[in-house]
């Protein structure tokens, strides 16, 4: 190799069977290595291999904890087949588009054996200081190297804030060693700006760094019989509101007032009925297949409002939190995000969203944020 090409770790919640987590991480990566002829962009394989099987953002039926009580492992029997496909293809995908380092196995291993020219803490919500302790957010703020050359990309840190709060000092001893801060929420920046007395930029999620053609080498066409128009449904963390069947009434009224049948992608026990069919064994490529190719999309999270904005589709997103207000509010599409699931039957979708000043304000956003990227990268020397 070339002693003129850097290596650059990237550290991520890449490993994660999350759609939005594994498609940010090759998004960043990407976004790098397509600017920089100079920087080879790989993502630092933490923790090991053993952990992936991850329960944040994942299948519920992955393996059902004791406070799912037995209808939920009941489910796991019978959607068994279909859980385990999952689990194949988010880590195929990982295997074939992530560049991979070696396996750190802890800590020790990380400090012992991670050496780059970059290190970059990139996106997801890996700064979620009211959510996880510092033993765990320490490798994602790289308090495990003392090189200089470190910075972070579109890191979430404020999804449950409003307003600047106040965080522990041991976080900001580490985040004060970076060369240069970029977040992904407004409320993330003024909190550090407040904290950090420094410039912090507000950016784009990786994801958004990329544009729908970028993704062509990601995407799989999904399998099963699909030739009817289809609103694609992308529900996370709602398994409590369906214990009594309400999430499952909600979406098909909704789906029979839209008169389109809906195939959902959903964390809970599956949701079968005429008009819904619970799609459990896709992974990212197949994802990102029924959003590019859906009539519209009803989602409660941020990464299917990000991809729902990069294909154009018409879209209603639930529950507002800042990650989304923050990309929404940018892209003057604000009116497209509901309080509750509960306004399902009284929300109609606009068919006819005029995308116009929503791409060019994008692409302004993506020439701004990769000249940031690329100068954070030219301040490692």
């Amino acid at each position: 190799m070339s002693s003129n090409i850097k290596r650059a770790g990237i550290i991520t919640w890449h490993y994660v069977h999350n759609y939005g987590a594994m498609l940010q991480t090759v998004a960043l990566q990407t976004a790098i290595n397509n600017m920089r002829k100079d920087v080879i962009a790989e993502i630092i394989d933490y923790p090991k291999t053993g952990e992936r099987r991850s329960n944040i953002a994942a299948h519920l039926l992955y393996k059902p904890a004791s406070r799912t009580q037995n209808h939920y492992i009941a489910a796991r029997d019978i959607y068994i087949e279909e859980v385990n496909k999952r689990h194949e293809l988010f880590e195929s995908f990982m295997q074939k588009f992530m560049n991979l380092s070696m396996c750190f196995a802890d800590i020790d291993a990380l400090t012992s054996n991670c050496v780059y020219d970059i290190y970059i803490s990139g996106g997801d919500q890996i700064w979620e200081t009211d959510r996880f302790n510092y033993k765990t957010l320490f490798p994602f703020m790289l308090g495990f190297t003392k090189s200089p050359n470190k910075f972070a990309y579109g890191c979430g840190m404020a999804a449950r804030h409003t307003e600047p709060y106040e965080i522990d000092s041991q976080y900001l001893s580490l985040l004060r060693e970076y060369k240069r801060i970029m977040v992904r929420e407004d409320v993330g920046a003024l909190t550090l700006r407040c904290n950090l007395n420094r410039d912090v930029d507000l950016v784009l999620d990786p994801a958004l760094l990329l544009e729908a053609e970028d993704y062509l080498p990601f995407v799989q066409k999904q399998t099963d019989n699909i030739d009817e128009p289809y609103i694609f449904a992308y529900i996370v963390g709602a398994e409590n509101g369906n214990m009594d069947g309400r999430l499952t009434h909600l979406l098909t009224e909704y789906a029979k007032k839209q008169k389109r049948k809906m195939l959902l992608a959903y964390n809970g026990i599956p949701i079968n009925n005429e008009q819904i069919t619970t799609m459990t064994a896709i992974g990212p490529s197949q994802w990102l297949w029924l959003i590019a190719n859906a009539e519209s999309v009803l989602a409660n999270t941020f990464h299917a409002t990000v991809f729902s904005v990069i294909y154009n589709r018409p879209f209603v997103i639930v529950q507002k939190d800042t990650r989304k207000t923050t990309l929404l509010n940018l892209l003057g599409l604000s009116g497209c995000l509901i309080d509750r699931f509960h306004d399902l039957p009284q929300t109609q979708i606009e068919q006819d969203i005029d995308f116009t000043n929503a791409n060019a304000v994008l692409d302004k956003e993506r020439i701004r944020c990769k000249k940031l990227l690329n100068e954070a990268i030219d301040m490692c020397k």
